[in-house]
């Protein structure tokens, strides 16, 4: 906030219905720490914030948060709207290192450059399961930021990489150019990127591209779904607007970025109605950064963006999975694109989640046990393996 014509960074407690400050901090302060702790011991979420100015001494900020959902995607996501907020009001913050720390894959490797120049956002995460088989089958995370991060692959693997994990799959979660970083469709274009790099080094890290799912959520699902509706789609032009869907980014142009399956957690798609279902949104809304103009005006991009425009019967096939009160992206989204899904005879499933936001409650045990099995299927996976690590993660060359 601005106070006596200088800015500060404000903490704030927000537990009760008027927050409080608790302490402001000048703008010119370089770094301001936040931790989080969690307690999910008797299935109950309990998160504990607090911030820090020297990276020793913390301080709380409201008591203890008992939350619908997992802490790390509580964390992920809400870091993102919270960088989109400050945003929206003219400010800007930036997350310059993101990490949730837990140790579930002893054979990993962290901040692989998946392309020819050293972006944060063309940076990936590889885990392989602790399991006894000479190669694994792919499932690549996208995480959801309204497209304005580009180095959140950690919330992403937080969310759905222990399971994938369990289940006998290698987890690649990968970052994208942000909407301040690159338009439309850089985006998309690192997403083939990283496709092509696994491929490209698929011996290297032991996996096995026979397989190779997508899955993300929000601004990530919206990604997984159009890499898997422009399967082999290199360009595409609408009225006078053509975009390079394909790109050229990284080292392995020659490699396909094809993907198998596909599930979408809640992603916006057709931007056209995103406003009531109708209309599209304003100036400020993340679709304008994305492409960066007014999205009323570019109806013919905003076309290019909708990953329905791409749909045929050579598409993978698709589980699409949204929460019925979600205000952020309304839930009329993946009813457009699961309409158009199965007419194509491309739609495995649409599941509606009652009382289901955001995030809360629309992640719960069993839309994670639906992606799992899905994945399974389309894999071929239809045994647990044994959990037996042959070598050690250095043994791999």
């Amino acid at each position: 906030k601005v106070s006596d014509g200088k800015k500060y960074i404000v903490m704030v407690n927000g537990e009760n219905e008027t927050p409080a400050e608790v302490e402001k901090v000048p703008l010119n302060q370089q770094v301001v720490y936040f931790k989080a702790e969690c307690d999910f011991r008797n299935k109950v979420d309990k998160g504990y914030f607090y911030y820090s100015l020297d990276g020793s001494n913390w301080k709380a900020i409201g008591n203890v948060l008992k939350m619908q959902y997992t802490m790390p995607h509580f964390m992920g996501y809400r870091f993102a709207l919270f960088n989109y907020a400050t945003k929206e009001v003219g400010g800007y913050a930036d997350f310059d290192y993101f990490k949730i720390e837990d140790k579930i894959s002893d054979c990993r490797w962290e901040d692989i450059c998946y392309a020819d120049y050293k972006l944060e956002g063309h940076k990936l995460d590889i885990y392989l399961p602790d399991m006894d088989e000479p190669s694994y089958k792919v499932v690549v995370l996208i995480y959801g930021s309204a497209w304005f991060a580009n180095n959140m692959k950690q919330a992403a693997f937080q969310v759905f990489g222990k399971s994938l994990l369990d289940k006998g799959f290698a987890v690649v979660s990968i970052n994208h150019r942000s909407s301040g970083d690159a338009k439309f469709p850089a985006q998309i274009n690192d997403v083939k990127a990283a496709i092509r790099f696994i491929r490209a080094n698929a011996a290297k890290y032991k996996l096995d591209t026979s397989f190779i799912g997508i899955t993300g959520f929000s601004s990530g699902g919206h990604l997984a779904s159009l890499a898997g509706t422009t399967n082999g789609v290199k360009s595409y032009t609408i009225g006078a607007k053509t975009v390079d869907l394909e790109g050229n980014v990284g080292l392995y142009p020659s490699f396909s970025s094809r993907v198998d399956a596909v599930v979408n957690w809640f992603g916006p798609i057709d931007m056209t109605r995103m406003e009531n279902c109708n209309t599209t949104k304003g100036a400020n809304s993340p679709e304008a950064a994305l492409i960066g103009g007014v999205p009323a005006d570019n109806l013919d991009m905003l076309a290019l963006l909708n990953p329905i425009t791409y749909i045929d019967k050579n598409d993978p096939k698709f589980i699409v999975i949204h929460g019925e009160a979600d205000t952020v992206v309304p839930n009329c989204q993946s009813i457009f694109f699961s309409e158009a899904l199965r007419a194509q005879g491309r739609l495995e499933e649409f599941i509606s989640v009652p009382g289901g936001q955001h995030g809360p409650v629309t992640f719960n045990e069993n839309t994670l046990k639906k992606m799992i099995d899905f994945f399974a299927r389309e894999a071929g996976i239809y045994r647990d393996l044994n959990r037996i690590r042959p070598i050690k993660c250095d043994d791999i060359k």
